[in-house]
């Protein structure tokens, strides 16, 4: 073989093997972003019964309107101090078990707490719609 043919030969497999390493590369990352994709649209999703979202819509909204019903009843005159203080307590002890309600829906239905917060005020917003 002459110099110019082992060069060509030489120029040839360097070139392929950038390639190939390249090639995949680009494969191995599109199945990474393609994974991800797939896991990130499962996570959003809440795969649930319209029983069991009617029943946990009425529970949510059950406890928000009892919490309001409460302040309302309570706090309908001139606050005091000491009113002041026992709403800012009814209101932590109500966010404690709204946070509460929105895990144990999260672990039960195997989701993160967003998505039933996010489900939640959408479904909201469409009963409020109706009325």
């Amino acid at each position: 073989m002459g110099k110019q043919t082992l060069i060509v030969v030489h120029l040839f497999l360097v070139i392929n093997f950038k390639k190939s390493e390249i090639m995949k590369k680009f494969i191995l990352y599109s199945f990474l972003l393609f994974g991800l994709s797939i896991f990130s649209q499962n996570q959003s999703t809440l795969n649930i019964s319209e029983t069991e979202k009617q029943e946990m819509i009425s529970q949510l909204e059950e406890m928000k309107t009892s919490f309001y019903s409460k302040v309302k009843s309570k706090y309908s005159h001139n606050m005091g101090e000491s009113d002041k203080n026992e709403l800012v307590q009814l209101y932590a002890d109500f966010n404690k078990e709204w946070d509460s309600k929105i895990n144990s829906f999260s672990r039960k239905y195997n989701t993160e707490p967003k998505v039933i917060v996010t489900f939640f005020n959408n479904e909201e917003s469409k009963m409020n719609c109706k009325h």
